[in-house]
C-alpha cells in the first residue's frame, strides 16, 4: 500500500531523473 510520502518521493525522483538526462538526450548546439 504506497503512502502519499513514498509517492512524492518517487514523484520527485522521476523529475529529477528527466532533468538530467533531458540534456543528454537532446544536447544543445
Amino acid at each position: 500500500m504506497p503512502r502519499p510520502v513514498l509517492r512524492a518521493l518517487t514523484g520527485v525522483l522521476a523529475l529529477t531523473a528527466a532533468a538530467a538526462v533531458a540534456p543528454l538526450a537532446a544536447p544543445l548546439p
